[in-house]
């Protein structure tokens, strides 16, 4: 039925439960949409986070009807997108990157496994 499914163990750093993922692959082309906006509660406490929502705001449409605060909030999350990647960098890039390194730690020590 899916002739290109995988299992992998992952990696759990704060547990003695290590999550299991099953992976169904399907070979099909699959198109890929635009990126969707998720704010990320860490921008909140971080210096300039304020700074960037105002002048998304003034930027934004000067009516406050619905369109116009659609218009502002879309403005938003483009400039705090843009802050985001100028401040962090890409923080679920480097996210991957040490979680695959911890299962490549992992992996050396068998006596973790069960």
């Amino acid at each position: 039925m899916y002739p290109m499914a995988y299992v992998k163990h992952g990696f759990a750093a704060y547990s003695d439960h290590t999550p299991i993922s099953l992976f169904l692959l399907d070979d099909s082309p699959q198109k890929k949409g635009a990126k969707i906006f998720r704010f990320e509660a860490m921008w909140a406490t971080e210096k300039g986070c304020k700074e960037v929502v105002e002048r998304a705001w003034r930027l934004g449409n000067a009516t406050n009807d619905m369109s116009g605060i659609t218009e502002k909030i879309k403005c938003c999350g483009e400039l705090l997108s843009a802050w985001n990647q100028h401040h962090f960098g890409n923080v679920h890039k480097q996210l991957k990157q040490a979680k695959h390194k911890l299962e490549r730690l992992a992996e050396l020590n068998p006596s973790r496994q069960s």
